[in-house]
């Protein structure tokens, strides 16, 4: 009999090793032990106690000292804005203290319900680590944490950001570990406890643990020859509680297919290894339709015989559906499968010819599928002569149907398309079915939107779409690491604005991004400084003097002069400030000062900051502006 009892709270307890291989017929599934692991009994070692090679009673002090400032800095952030002098300088002392951190060149502690591990060494547990570290991550289901021994700033602010945010989890939620990667966290690593599944089976017949016994002896004959193992769910997923007389060590996906003997109880399973867990029939009927794919790839693993079994019983399961989501089952999923050649359209070999017939002619329900497509279909269930014989006049009868349904008078015969088909013989026959049913689908209108894609593909400004396609990750990206260096990509190419005089291209780029950095600015502000110090080192003095000598010309320059510092903006006025001082370029000093005096309400701010800092030209430039700029800068 099958341990019914509810299932215990697993946080804490190291799950089963799992092998699955995505092949054909060996270990598909996690193995499972017969019964949950119990939790670990071994106390952990007293503080002061060694941690092992390489590790001093000083290492066990400075990972204590870390940890203290670490949760001081999640108290801190959860407070304080992140640009707070608080935040910033105990994001620095915990920098600093990790670095210190002797012993290998990754720092990990280990969470539990009321206490931090190091090497299984208790760390010290004050109020504050207490609060801010033990109980939110345990909250978050976080088991372990791994610090690169040099991770920067940044991942450690955004690490304490996250935590000081903890307020809850559910199955349905991003994980901890998930948002660190999400806001490009590389240098910390979060590991999510193990949460395995109890699957309730029945206990094996005798002949149903022959097969599971012939089928792991096949698989160990395949694993022996050789061949990588894949993971088809997670290796913490699975435990199944079978009775401790039933002489199975463990049992995997295979073999539990074996055991339930119902796809949409196996599939109901395989949901809940992922997170879901339907409860309802028609939750289970939603299971198989989400899971079919998974389904059909375990039964295809098994022995040739019995996964035509199997496929039978799968067969028997769709069939038995409601009508629609039959339906939609068969189009979404089993139909574009047998045409792609995996293994979901092997469950239309065992349909009874009617019902093969019907389900065959839904591909003209597809967009682009014309009527020969039938005959690929036909090629890939590999019928045997007699029955596909008998399966083509059904077909014939289902297209005529279709024909006078949709007024059509021509002949819609499945041979008489069949025989059109271009065919190859060489050492074996190759059909080109697939390739000619959908060129025949190709009317005027499609072929005139692929001409059209020839017309603009050649008609498209790589720089400009170069420029396009960078600015796209750097709003996406979360790490200003990377979005530095899709900023330096962007400005590289767009230099070639600059060398063609495409300055109002030039200038539509510099404004994009000045507004993108001004818009991130509250939600990713590590990403907003980035884009910022990137635009202030690309507005160099050089690059300021070539405005003011636009501006100097008129006309049509000094509207491209005025294009491109409204792009910049702000970032422009201490460049502008210094090539009025500088010796070499004093003769531009009079066009740079009327470029700026145009600008002044915008400049003013930026411009008063650098005041102090320049030389009598720029200050008298500046003066003027600032008087320019109206009320607010009289001090």
């Amino acid at each position: 009999m099958l341990d019914a009892q509810t299932e215990t709270d697993h946080r804490d307890q190291p799950s089963p090793p799992a092998s699955v291989d995505g092949g054909d017929g060996a270990d598909l599934t996690p193995s499972v032990d017969p019964a949950p692991a119990a939790a670990d009994s071994t106390a952990p070692t007293p503080l002061g106690q060694a941690l092992g090679p390489g590790w001093r009673s000083a290492d066990l002090a400075g990972a204590n000292g870390f940890v203290q400032l670490l949760a001081r800095a999640v108290h801190q952030f959860h407070i304080y804005p992140p640009t707070s002098p608080l935040c910033l300088d105990v994001i620095a002392a915990c920098h600093k203290a990790l670095a210190a951190v002797t012993g290998e060149d990754k720092f990990t502690f280990r969470v539990t319900p009321g206490q931090l591990f190091v090497r299984e060494v208790a760390l010290a547990t004050t109020p504050t680590v207490s609060s801010e570290l033990i109980r939110k991550l345990h909250r978050a289901h976080v088991a372990e944490v791994t610090f690169d021994r040099g991770t920067p700033v940044r991942d450690l602010s955004r690490f304490c950001i996250d935590v000081s945010h903890i307020q809850g989890a559910s199955p349905e939620e991003v994980t901890f570990a998930e948002q660190l990667v999400d806001h490009g966290v590389t240098a910390i690593d979060a590991r999510m406890v193990d949460r395995p599944e109890v699957l309730e089976v029945g206990t094996p017949t005798a002949t149903v643990s022959e097969l599971i016994n012939h089928e792991r002896l096949r698989r160990q004959e395949r694993a022996l020859a050789g061949g990588q193992v894949h993971h088809l769910y997670p290796p913490d997923k699975g435990w199944v509680r079978i009775d401790p007389t039933v002489a199975l060590e463990s049992v995997s996906l295979v073999d539990l297919a074996i055991i339930v003997d119902d796809p949409s109880a196996i599939a109901a399973m395989l949901m809940r290894l992922t997170g879901e867990n339907p409860v309802s029939p028609e939750e289970r009927d939603t299971a198989l339709a989400k899971k079919f794919t998974e389904v059909a790839a375990i039964f295809a693993a098994a022995e040739p015989s019995l996964a035509r079994v199997l496929f039978a019983k799968l067969a028997r399961t769709v069939l038995n559906l409601d009508p629609a989501r039959r339906k939609d089952l068969l189009k979404q999923t089993i139909l574009p499968g047998l045409l792609d050649g995996r293994v979901d359209g092997s469950v239309l070999v065992d349909f009874p010819d009617v019902d093969l017939a019907e389900a065959l002619c839904l591909l003209l329900d597809l967009e682009t599928a014309a009527p020969e497509v039938l005959s690929t279909a036909l090629d890939r269930l590999a019928l045997p002569d007699e029955r596909r014989k008998a399966l083509v006049p059904m077909l014939n009868d289902q297209l005529q149907s279709v024909a006078q349904q949709e007024h059509h008078g021509t002949n819609l015969a499945l041979e008489g398309y069949a025989n059109k088909l271009l065919r190859v013989e060489a050492d074996e026959d190759k059909s080109f079915a697939e390739y000619t049913s959908f060129d025949l689908a190709m009317d005027p209108q499609s072929a005139a939107v692929a001409d059209g894609v020839r017309d603009v593909i050649a008609a498209t400004d790589v720089t400009v779409e170069q420029i396009a396609c960078l600015k796209r990750l750097v709003r996406l990206e979360p790490d200003p690491r990377l979005v530095e260096i899709f900023l330096g990509r962007s400005l590289n190419v767009a230099r070639a604005f600059e060398a063609s005089d495409r300055w109002q291209d030039f200038a539509e780029m510099l404004s994009g991004y000045r507004v993108l950095g001004d818009s991130l600015r509250e939600s990713r502000p590590d990403v907003g400084d980035a884009i910022t110090q990137a635009l202030s080192a690309f507005c160099t003095i050089e690059r300021a003097t070539q405005f003011g000598e636009l501006h100097e010309r008129g006309g049509e320059s000094r509207a491209l002069a005025a294009l491109m510092l409204e792009a910049l903006g702000p970032y422009a006025a201490e460049p502008l400030a210094r090539a009025i001082d500088k010796p070499g370029l004093r003769s531009k000093g009079r066009a740079l000062a009327d470029l700026m005096a145009d600008h002044a309400a915008m400049l003013a701010p930026a411009l008063a900051l650098c005041l102090d800092g320049c030389g009598p030209p720029a200050r008298r430039a500046i003066l003027r502006v600032l008087g320019l700029a109206g009320h607010g800068y009289e001090i």
